[in-house]
């Protein structure tokens, strides 16, 4: 419309856009591929028609909308920690008031630290276990934080690395435990406290569906909790967790031999905190594999993302600082080969309408046939 009509019709609120003098006009469309609605095959595109009604073929316009493949970037670094400090750059280029620092040599404290890092709105930063590397203590420095929070006891990240730490910040915490697990109890306990309304639940023992679940987890709020899966039940002090939580849901991150049955029965069993005559909904997310996992954990927790990560799913290290990327990004992590795509992950990639697909590591970690969306035979 021109300028002096573009009132009527209630301005630019109302989708009014305003025609120069010669007659021309812009306008700043986005559209994802496999938008909700979208049709199967046939012409997208913007289509323009004459105001009020009229018919004439020379003000009909159609501009074809075209979908471009995804970009394809990635993180990588010399060593385990030179990726995580390469994340938390990507991440926090102005620094951060939290970090949060785990051991690189063990996947277990991290599990559960991704998602709370991205609740404080901090870099997950590994470090070796008996020393604070001068690259790690660099990144740190440039972060600028006033809390560090250490994941893990003496055995993870020693004493002589705390006494580091604290040149470092104000505030440094350490969350431990007499184990894993109630290492992990202790940091959803401290991140997310009470009111909750669903949590993840994971083996201890691998770290393949918690890696998926920690990014969902940091883009949900949801807090991720490891369990002995092997067991017959949970444990007590795991149930006294998840009913102070509050949860009226939570999901299973993999399949039986991951997580027993019995361990689900247990949730099950408890009264949800909004209405306590139900009992809380649990839903296991799984696969015939991990891969098969990380695509049932992520179709249930993204319907649409503009960025989507890939680490492998044959090794921990990459994918540590990674989740919290991904969670404080609001997009999902898949676990994936080493030399290929799982179908059901190219396939999510143009469901999710991701224009970027950035990998975790080296091309030791995912070759070149990754970096190319090269589909695997499954």
């Amino acid at each position: 419309m021109h300028a002096e009509d573009v009132a009527t019709i209630g301005g630019a609120a109302r989708g009014a856009i305003t025609l120069a003098a010669d007659g021309s006009f812009s306008a700043t469309m986005t559209v994802k591929k496999g938008f909700s609605g979208a049709h199967a095959d046939g012409n997208f595109g913007v289509y323009t028609y004459a105001g009020g009604g009229a018919v004439f073929a020379p003000f009909e316009t159609f501009t074809p909308v075209t979908f471009a493949d995804p970009s394809v970037d990635r993180i990588e670094g010399a060593t385990r920690t030179d990726v995580a400090i390469n994340v938390s750059m990507k991440a926090y280029p102005d620094g951060s008031d939290v970090a949060y620092v785990v051991t690189g040599s063990g996947f277990a404290d991290a599990l559960s630290a991704a998602p709370a890092a991205v609740k404080e709105k901090a870099p997950l930063v590994l470090t070796a276990t008996n020393e604070l590397p001068a690259p790690v203590e660099s990144e740190l420095q440039r972060l600028t934080p006033n809390k560090i929070v250490i994941v893990g006891g003496p055995n993870s990240v020693s004493a002589a690395v705390e006494t580091e730490l604290k040149t470092l910040a104000a505030d440094v915490v350490r969350l431990s435990g007499t184990d894993r697990y109630e290492a992990s109890r202790n940091v959803v306990d401290y991140a997310f406290g009470i009111g909750v309304a669903s949590a993840y639940v994971a083996t201890g023992s691998n770290f393949p569906d918690a890696l998926s679940a920690s990014a969902a987890g940091g883009a949900t709020a949801t807090p991720v909790l490891l369990v002995n899966g092997g067991a017959a039940s949970i444990d007590a002090p795991t149930l006294a967790l998840l009913t102070k939580l509050g949860i009226d849901s939570a999901s299973v991150a993999g399949g039986p031999n991951s997580v027993s049955d019995g361990v689900k029965a247990s949730i099950e069993a408890l009264a949800s905190k909004t209405d306590p005559a139900k009992k809380v909904v649990v839903t296991r997310l799984s696969g015939a594999d991990r891969f098969a996992a990380s695509i049932s954990i992520n179709n249930s927790a993204f319907s649409w993302a503009n960025t989507v990560y890939l680490a492998t799913g044959y090794n921990y290290p990459d994918a540590l600082a990674g989740a919290a990327l991904a969670g404080l990004k609001g997009s999902p992590l898949y676990v994936v080969p080493t030399d290929c795509v799982p179908k059901g992950v190219v396939a999510d990639i143009e469901r999710l309408g991701a224009g970027q697909v950035t990998l975790l590591g080296g091309p030791n970690s995912l070759t070149p046939a990754v970096q190319s969306l090269t589909a695997c035979s499954f």
